[in-house]
């Protein structure tokens, strides 16, 4: 994926279809955890790195390392980083997907764990198509993911698609949700 925010797209839909199910921000930070981890474990690993990749885009990796970093993060560092914006800042849009306060109106330790994993799955799966040598399904190094080394075409597709989803839905339900602010005369 070109972007890692773009990752977050499809878990987005989720959270559209049934808020009260899902957790946004354990489902945003799910799906780009493995990208923003990568770096930071290959500054103090870099010898490691495919180790490194193993622990970030693999399955085992996923519900273990990435699974407890994703809820760790999404129930101490973003939302008090959202608690900070929403008190500096008199815009809704920051803390708002959909017309859902984000901060105010999270689920149980639960749905947010489950909502990290679906957000981690979601990444290390759509970059099956962008890395040949995604170690999805670690140790069994021998199992081949792909049967071809040129991803050019499975690029050519997921890449405008998630691309735009994610321009669509940021704009219309995050950045231009009507408020209620709007909504009066």
């Amino acid at each position: 994926m070109p972007f890692t925010a773009f990752h977050a797209a499809p878990v987005w839909l989720l959270f559209l279809a049934k808020p009260r199910r899902f957790d946004w921000i354990a489902l945003s930070v799910g799906a780009t955890i493995p990208d923003i981890l990568e770096p930071i474990m290959i500054f103090f690993f870099l010898p490691y790195y495919w180790d490194v990749r193993i622990v970030t885009h693999s399955l085992i990796g996923a519900f273990t390392v990435m699974l407890l970093v994703a809820v760790l993060i999404s129930l101490y560092v973003v939302p008090a980083i959202l608690r900070l914006f929403k008190r500096r800042f008199n815009d809704k849009r920051l803390y708002t997907f959909a017309g859902i306060d984000i901060l105010e109106e999270r689920g149980s330790i639960s749905v947010i764990t489950y909502s990290a994993l679906i957000g981690i799955l979601s990444h290390v799966i759509i970059d099956v198509f962008y890395h040949s040598t995604n170690p999805l399904f670690h140790p069994s190094e021998n199992i081949a993911i792909l049967f071809y080394e040129d991803l050019t075409a499975s690029r050519l597709i997921i890449t405008p698609i998630i691309s735009v989803m994610f321009l669509v839905l940021a704009y219309k339900f995050w950045w231009n949700y009507p408020s209620e602010e709007k909504n009066t005369i």
